[in-house]
């Protein structure tokens, strides 16, 4: 059935809008008493939880599709690909690429999955992703970064490991691909902004990339160290 607006009571009532309104919970726990035979207290405080829980998940929700539409409004203009070059793309592909097989490849399926809270886009090692940075303000062209997906666990914490190993990317941030590997070639990917946890994931990559791009780091510096001190020391020769 379908309600307007204004027929619906706010959950809230006229108390604090992030809870839900003590006079309407009373009501509904008397209204079980009356209808369930046998309810105990104990059936009645799990039951207000559970409402308490379905409330917290909604709202954040609420805040991630908020938060979603801003960062799509911030994110600079992309061109976009052409009916023939999407088809090409979508013939090019081979039968093992996930891209063909949820459409993320720009063809017709991808355009009728848009909604953020369904997982319709492949996040795959060796993609590149664009982020702003955590607890940075979205839009501000000086937080927004690129890296290079490393390691991909659904089940970890963190779920990637990129490039950037000093930027740890919690579950639910918002990340865009813009370029994904196909057939060893990185190619441009027309993303959009989404949380990490509702891309399509599968565990692959070096599960130490972490470790091993901090040690090629250190190498790198030690080396650039050494180098200026043996421009020191030849100076001083």
């Amino acid at each position: 059935d379908v309600v307007t607006v204004k027929s619906l009571t706010p959950y809230h009532g006229d108390g604090p809008a992030g809870s839900w309104c003590s006079k309407r919970i009373q009501q509904y726990s008397k209204q079980l008493k009356r209808t369930l035979k046998g309810i105990s207290e104990i059936d009645l405080i799990t039951e207000e939880a559970f409402l308490n829980l379905v409330l917290k998940q909604s709202l954040k929700e609420e805040e991630n599709e908020r938060e979603r539409s801003l960062l799509d409004k911030a994110a600079p203009v992309e061109s976009v690909a052409s009916e023939k070059e999407e088809e090409k793309a979508e013939n090019d592909s081979s039968s093992d690429d996930d891209d063909d097989v949820d459409g993320s490849s720009g063809g017709r399926r991808s355009r009728l999955c848009r909604s953020n809270n369904v997982k319709s886009e492949p996040l795959r090692v060796g993609d590149v992703i664009e982020y702003y940075k955590p607890q940075s303000v979205a839009g501000n062209p000086d937080a927004l970064c690129e890296a290079e997906v490393k390691f991909i666990n659904p089940k970890g914490d963190p779920i990637l490991i990129t490039s950037d190993v000093l930027t740890i990317l919690p579950s639910d941030h918002q990340v865009k691909r813009v370029k994904r590997m196909h057939r060893g070639k990185l190619l441009d990917h027309n993303g959009r902004f989404r949380a990490i946890n509702n891309y399509v994931l599968k565990k692959e990559g070096n599960p130490n990339a972490m470790k091993d791009i901090m040690a090629e780091t250190t190498a790198r510096t030690k080396a650039t160290i050494q180098r200026a001190k043996d421009e020191i020391a030849g100076f001083w020769k």
